[in-house]
């Protein structure tokens, strides 16, 4: 077989899979949507992702007080990593204490660092509260902020 048939027909095959799979991903994507499951979809995940999902509002607000006031815009951040989780038990209180990495910016991420405290009426000096069925007024408080410059 001529080598420029070959070519040409290999190419057409490439242009041809190419099309009818751009196709068909999008309409398989609308098939498997949220509505359409039959089952649930598991994520592996860490009791730090949980920690982190869960404080996610607050973190949100945090970032929106150091940041949003003073540009007026919404700023794109990620969390970086845990650093450390501590349990601290006061005289008259115990509370969770948190120091995590925020990657702040879309290109050029600068990194702060905050120490919260996480805080819940269930969690107490004698023990967790057994009878609590919803974990409610979970208060996460910042202790410090560092910004980078």
């Amino acid at each position: 077989m001529n080598f420029k048939i070959l070519r040409a027909v290999m190419a057409f095959l490439v242009i041809v899979t190419i099309f009818f799979n751009t196709g068909e991903g999008e309409r398989s994507f609308a098939k498997n949507s949220k509505e359409n499951m039959k089952e649930n979809f598991i994520v592996n995940s860490t009791s730090e992702d949980m920690l982190l999902m869960l404080i996610f509002p607050r973190v949100e607000k945090i970032i929106g007080e150091k940041y949003e006031k003073q540009s007026g815009e919404n700023v794109s951040w990620d969390y970086g990593r845990v650093h450390s989780v501590d349990f601290v038990i006061g005289k008259d209180d115990v509370w969770y204490e948190m120091e995590l990495s925020l990657l702040i910016g879309e290109v050029v991420k600068k990194e702060d660092l905050v120490r919260l405290r996480i805080d819940a009426p269930h969690i107490r000096v004698e023990g967790p509260q057994s009878d609590a069925e919803v974990i409610n007024n979970v208060k996460v408080d910042v202790i410090k902020y560092i910004k980078s410059e």
